[in-house]
């Protein structure tokens, strides 16, 4: 009968053991799939900010808003985005309606904020200098020099930001010059430090840089 009862508790010690074993491969599973799609998640996000347009001016966007937020402004009251607006169109000689990406309304003045700038090529920047090798330090200057071409063209290309006479909408009281909003300090630092003529190419076209500080 001792026999038996210590069989008996053997077993219940396996079963336990067992079961313990079947628990932590569950919970093993479940944090490995978690990770897994965590970093599938991040990977997504990555993708679309290095590849989507529409992505990058949303994301960028986002920050202005919790800039403005956080300074206690209220959205709708304070600012508005992406809110139509009617302009005269100087070569067309017509007016036309145009959707800046955020307009700032103070009592004395009213301000017209372009949070576009394209983080394609930046990310790419910035990811070709964490690597410490002689060849991807001039890979990343490559892609700095594409990031600055591409700061160049939305301000001043065919289709530019310059042709859109935000500083002549109609019914408001705006700053003649543009604010273009950088959302990330190094990347409005680098980009000026890459392009020294940059800042008053952008200022003599109506252009004003700004960062988050």
């Amino acid at each position: 009968d001792d026999k038996k009862e210590e069989v008996k508790d053997l077993y219940k010690k396996v079963d336990s053991i067992v079961e313990g074993v079947g628990e932590y491969k569950s919970i093993s599973e479940k944090a490995i799939n978690k990770h897994d799609e965590a970093v599938t998640q991040q990977a997504n996000w990555w993708e679309k900010l290095t590849t989507n347009i529409t992505y990058q001016g949303k994301f960028n966007q986002e920050i202005l808003e919790n800039l403005l937020t956080s300074a206690n402004l209220v959205k709708d009251r304070d600012f508005f985005s992406q809110k139509k607006q009617t302009t005269y169109d100087v070569d067309e000689n017509k007016d036309k309606d145009v959707i800046p990406d955020m307009l700032l309304k103070f009592p004395e003045r009213n301000y017209i904020i372009d949070a576009k700038v394209s983080l394609a090529d930046w990310t790419k920047y910035v990811e070709a200098l964490k690597s410490n090798t002689e060849e991807d330090k001039k890979i990343a200057d490559k892609y700095l020099k594409d990031h600055i071409d591409s700061v160049r063209k939305h301000l001043f290309g065919p289709k530019g930001l310059d042709k859109k006479n935000y500083n002549k909408l109609y019914g408001i009281n705006s700053l003649k010059h543009v604010i273009v909003f950088f959302p990330a300090d190094e990347l409005y630092t680098i980009t000026l430090k890459g392009d020294v003529s940059l800042q008053n190419d952008a200022f003599k076209k109506g252009f004003i840089f700004s960062s988050p500080n």
